[in-house]
């Protein structure tokens, strides 16, 4: 994509990437249109090709990229979930607990481990809320707020902006950016222990 922003005027936003998987191929086609491109992106790994994007690209006469206008997106954020979640089963050696269930709809998802603590977040960029998972060994938790109890009977402890729980020898805590209901921090819970 660097590459790209050589071929484009000024102010031209290259569309951003909502999945790490990377751009295995591109792909041009003509336009009815006048200075108009139809521009392919496929994603690397994916057999049959797992079509990233398709773009309308404007360009000038010189042919420099003047706009660009996302027809398609086929990012599937959750995928940075699964290769994240993946990685982390396989080096402590045991299955983790994900949500199902959110307040919003979810536009990215991060990962990063540590250790042996994964934190997956899940984010809407236009409402400028997440939903953070922190998953890391153990078997206690401090209870300082609220006892509830999860659909399938695990108790669970809410405390300002957050919950945590322990279950199969993880503790779980999941925390909310931007505004949050109790209502909604359970759901999530309930999403996680009924998978």
């Amino acid at each position: 994509m660097e590459r790209a922003k050589e071929y484009t005027i000024e102010g031209v936003v290259i569309p951003p990437f909502r999945e790490h998987t990377a751009i295995a191929s591109y792909e041009g086609l003509n336009s009815p249109h006048q200075n108009k491109t139809v521009a392919l992106g496929y994603f690397e790994g994916d057999e049959p090709a797992r079509l990233a994007f398709i773009w309308e690209v404007t360009t000038n006469e010189a042919r420099i990229i003047t706009d660009i206008r996302v027809v398609y997106d086929g990012a599937n954020p959750f995928m940075n979930e699964q290769k994240g979640r993946e990685r982390f089963e396989k080096k402590v050696k045991m299955r983790v607990l994900v949500p199902s269930a959110f307040p919003y709809p979810i536009t990215h998802v991060e990962t990063e481990y540590e250790g042996e603590t994964l934190t997956i977040e899940y984010g809407n960029h236009e409402l400028l809320q997440s939903i953070t998972v922190k998953i890391t060994h153990g078997t206690e938790i401090m209870k300082t707020g609220e006892e509830v109890e999860l659909t399938d009977g695990t108790k669970a402890c809410i405390e300002t902006g957050g919950l945590r729980f322990v279950k199969n020898k993880m503790i779980y805590t999941i925390e909310f950016k931007g505004k949050t209901r109790e209502a909604e921090l359970i759901r999530v819970a309930n999403s996680m222990v009924n998978h």
